[in-house]
């Protein structure tokens, strides 16, 4: 969802400032929530601007170089049933920088890399039929 526009957070700010209504009716008035007028309202006193914040873009992604792309391809047409665990092992190991498995999922998806899933082997020794 958009922010609310500049202008529109101005004016209920300035109308509170003028004893236009309280909170509440200001709410009501200009069909927003009583919420965003307290935080308009707070946000007007701490900083002097009613301006949207920035939407954070989230967190950085740990696997951005080239470099550690093909070092995990390669990795893949060595060993191509190495799983989620043991490529964020091996990554901590050899690069130094700490990754989890879902952040190793995440990459090997990105970069479009199939896995080839051992077969399981029978451990009793009982032959199939």
């Amino acid at each position: 969802m958009k922010p609310y526009s500049v202008d529109l957070r101005q004016r209920v700010v300035d109308a509170y400032r003028q004893d236009e209504g309280s909170k509440k009716e200001l709410a009501e008035r200009f069909a927003i929530s009583l919420s965003s007028v307290e935080r308009w309202i707070r946000q007007n006193k701490a900083t002097g601007t009613v301006t949207p914040r920035p939407n954070p873009a989230g967190k950085a992604r740990a696997i951005v170089k080239e470099e550690d792309r093909e070092l995990l391809v390669q990795w893949y047409k060595e060993q191509p049933d190495m799983t989620y665990d043991e490529m964020a092992a091996r990554f901590t190991q050899e690069t130094g920088r700490s990754i989890g498995r879902s952040t190793m999922g995440a990459t090997v998806l990105r970069l479009k890399i199939t896995r080839k899933k051992r077969h399981s082997d029978l451990r009793s020794g009982i032959q199939k039929r």
